[in-house]
């Protein structure tokens, strides 16, 4: 069977049509969670404020020899020693000149695991789950296994469980 060129034009455009409608992850479409939203150089991203344990004010940060490029140092936060991340190493994201960290997130369940650097001050507001794009494998495998999905406004949502387990973010 041959398609006529019109015919065959027109399959391709539909085909076109149904690829380019964004795939919504499985979640019902009121579901709304507060979340901690935060920039790394150019870009934005939402954590789960069920994983925040508290917002600090950039301190001194003591950098830890032999360890991992993202890994920043550590901070001491009212007697405890808590790791501190640099997501924009370990993300891959280029850092711009005003992309300077003003604030520690400290995130953890329970109790407070890790901080991450981020460059303005974070602001909470509500995410509808429901409508969340799923994120297209970059490729590498592991630069970005714990993003959830990405807004209609570009906010890249963090799934904070998935991140605080990520073998990579554990010191030794």
């Amino acid at each position: 069977m041959t398609l006529s060129p019109e015919r065959a034009r027109q399959v391709l455009d539909d085909r076109a049509r149904a690829l380019a409608v964004p795939v919504q992850r499985e979640s019902p479409a009121g579901e709304r969670v507060d979340a901690l939203t935060f920039q790394l150089s150019c870009e934005r991203f939402a954590i789960e404020t069920r994983c925040v344990r508290e917002v600090v004010p950039l301190q001194k940060i003591t950098p830890l020899p032999r360890t991992a490029d993202f890994v920043a140092g550590i901070i001491n936060l009212r007697g405890d020693l808590i790791p501190v991340f640099d997501l924009r190493r370990l993300l891959g994201l280029a850092a711009d000149a005003s992309g300077i960290p003003s604030h520690i997130i400290v995130v953890g369940e329970g109790q407070a695991e890790f901080g991450m650097t981020v460059d303005e001050l974070p602001r909470v507001g509500g995410i509808s789950i429901g409508t969340l794009t799923a994120v297209a494998d970059p490729g590498t495998g592991d630069s970005r296994p714990w993003l959830r999905g990405v807004t209609g406004d570009a906010v890249m949502v963090i799934e904070g469980s998935a991140l605080i387990a990520d073998h990579r973010l554990f010191l030794e």
